[in-house]
């Protein structure tokens, strides 16, 4: 180091306070002899020098104290701070504790009162099941009564009905039997209509009234079912007929009043507006009819007076789609416009049925209804108590 830079050091550092055997201590140890440090250390500085350095050494000494003092303003703020943020950390980690307190508490409690509930719920629950168990083993007791009141329910069906069927097949033999016993009679009666035909046609009449020039014009047929001229015939025959005309076997005419109908049936009764007394022809009970029974009917199809046709009853009660009320006698007599209302006879002459209509058409043949004798005489009585 230069001498002057040297001399320089030395008044530095006694200008900021440091004693001349600690300079020398560091000069000896920067490797000056002590000639150099004792010649240096013995010079002082100008007085104005030393001024200016005392007066550097006092602002350095108020920088030295403002730094002291903001390092102690510091430390105390921190200390502060840390204080207050220690009383605040204990606060909170009190309030922390009572509110873990108070969660425990409010744990312990929903926890028992759970617990309470739940053993609330399990007995409820086992009380329910309990009564499910009687209710099934009810269930149980009932359904093995009913299987055992089914199995004797069906087995007392059962011997029913084999006994049914054993009956089916004895009435079944017999009604077999009976057809067959019918049919062999009607092979040996063998019946001959010519014997009663010329007597019974003297009770069968003919419907109409007159057309132009006076001339008769037929709408059907009827019977003479009264000696006081009472004759039946079907109601479409007799509708709108002005004047109402019964021509008799002989081809008498008498003028004939309406007494009453049954539109349904289709069953009206004429009485003759004469005193004079008349052969007529008596009813049968329709009920002892027989499918294959022999019979004829007498009427006038197109005009033609007294024509007779013969067949077997083919059905008893037949039903038909328009008049689904009314049971028919089936036939296969023929049946032609202007038979309408004439007489169903038996071997005996007597009435069986009222020949009321047939079902035409391709692929239909003998195919005729008549109302049966008991309902169109029920029907006629009926009238007459009326009038």
């Amino acid at each position: 180091m230069p001498s002057k830079d040297l001399l320089d050091y030395v008044r530095l550092q006694r200008s900021i306070g440091v004693q001349d055997h600690d300079i020398k201590t560091a000069l000896t140890t920067a490797g000056y002899n002590d000639s150099e440090i004792l010649e240096h250390m013995s010079h002082r500085m100008s007085r104005p020098v030393e001024k200016k350095l005392k007066k550097l050494t006092i602002e350095t000494q108020h920088v030295m104290f403002l730094s002291i003092m903001t390092i102690v303003l510091l430390v105390a703020v921190f200390i502060y701070l840390s204080y207050d943020f220690h009383s605040k950390l204990q606060q909170n980690a009190q309030q922390l504790n009572t509110s873990m307190k108070l969660l425990e508490e409010r744990v312990d409690q929903k926890t028992s009162t759970l617990g309470t509930e739940v053993q609330r719920s399990t007995n409820d629950l086992m009380t329910e099941m309990k009564a499910m168990q009687e209710s099934q083993q009810q269930s149980v007791t009932d359904i093995r009564t009913q299987i055992t009141r089914l199995d004797t329910e069906s087995k007392q069906r059962d011997a029913t009905l084999t006994q049914s069927v054993q009956g089916l097949g004895e009435q079944s033999s017999s009604e077999l039997d009976k057809l067959a016993g019918q049919l062999s009679q009607f092979e040996k009666e063998k019946v001959d209509f010519t014997k009663i035909v010329p007597t019974v046609k003297k009770s069968v009449v003919t419907v109409g009234t007159f057309g132009d020039f006076g001339v008769f014009l037929t709408a059907g047929s009827g019977a003479v079912v009264s000696n006081r001229g009472y004759v039946v015939t079907n109601y479409h025959v007799v509708d709108e007929l002005d004047p109402l005309l019964i021509r008799m076997y002989d081809d008498t005419i008498y003028q004939g009043t309406l007494l009453g109908y049954d539109k349904m049936w289709d069953v009206a009764l004429v009485v003759l507006n004469t005193s004079k007394q008349f052969m007529y022809l008596q009813w049968a009970d329709s009920d002892d009819l027989y499918v294959g029974q022999p019979v004829i009917a007498i009427g006038n199809p197109i005009g033609l007076d007294a024509t007779v046709t013969q067949g077997i009853l083919s059905g008893l009660r037949r039903y038909i789609e328009d008049r689904p009320d009314v049971p028919y006698i089936q036939t296969d007599v023929a049946i032609n416009v202007g038979n309408s209302g004439g007489p169903l006879l038996d071997k005996d002459g007597r009435i069986v049925g009222l020949n009321t209509r047939k079902i035409v058409g391709d692929g239909y043949e003998g195919l005729g209804f008549a109302v049966a004798s008991n309902d169109a005489k029920r029907i006629i009585n009926e009238i007459i108590a009326g009038k």
